[in-house]
């Protein structure tokens, strides 16, 4: 198992993310984009972890992107499903800026469901940006 003491690459509400690196080193888009993760939300009654290259660089630029329209706009609401079903997100902006986020998350879709829900308000997002473009920069999109 990857240990994750170190702080987490991502925070979205109750979800940490750390980024070990790429699943493989090849450069073409699809097999080069593959990102070994692990996911963990955790709330005080439950503890849910998924581990594996279950992330493409691609979920990453859909979910900064979502962000950056929520923070701008602060109004409406935006889904982004990962190529893998191990992870998903709807994030809803109501008045007030304030956002209820549902992180969708199975270590197995085949036997399991979890989803989380979180409360956060706009000024959450600039951060959460600035985290998810960090890790875009480490892993630059290869074969593009």
């Amino acid at each position: 198992m990857v240990e994750t003491k170190h702080k987490p690459d991502l925070s979205i509400g109750c979800l940490r993310l750390w980024i070990h690196g790429r699943e493989f080193p090849d450069d073409d888009y699809w097999d080069g984009n593959w990102l070994e993760a692990t996911a963990e939300c955790q709330t005080a009654t439950s503890t849910v972890k998924v581990t594996g290259p279950f992330i493409h660089l691609s979920d990453l630029v859909q979910l900064k992107d979502c962000c950056q329209k929520l923070c701008a706009d602060l109004s409406g609401t935006m889904q982004v499903e990962f190529m893998e079903p191990h992870l998903g997100f709807e994030l809803v902006m109501s008045t007030l800026g304030q956002c209820t986020v549902v992180i969708s998350m199975t270590p197995d879709n085949i036997t399991e469901e979890h989803r989380f829900v979180c409360q956060l308000d706009q000024s959450y997002f600039p951060a959460v940006i600035a985290e998810l473009q960090q890790i875009l920069t480490t892993y630059p999109f290869k074969g593009v």
